[in-house]
């Protein structure tokens, strides 16, 4: 077997950037059999440190982090700035 590009084969976080996170959240929590998570909101420019082409931008994102016993499944749904 030949090594792997990242060093193993362990899958340990999937993210899906999503339209909708509530109704994504209810899907996936009743797809992987776990509790729904209540997303929150990323902090400011001053705490997230988003740069788009190369300069500071006030978007941000609703998060879910859903987990499993060996997967950890990220929902983000930013908002519309760049």
């Amino acid at each position: 077997m030949t090594e792997s590009l990242l060093g193993n084969r362990n899958i340990n976080q999937l993210a899906f950037v999503v339209k909708d996170i509530e109704s994504a959240n209810v899907a996936f929590t009743k797809l992987l059999g776990i509790k729904k998570v209540e997303p929150f909101l990323t902090g400011d420019s001053t705490v997230s440190k988003v740069i788009f082409k190369g300069e500071p931008t006030d978007s941000k994102s609703k998060l879910a982090f859903l987990n499993t016993p060996t997967v950890q499944f990220e929902l983000i749904e930013p908002d519309k700035n760049p």
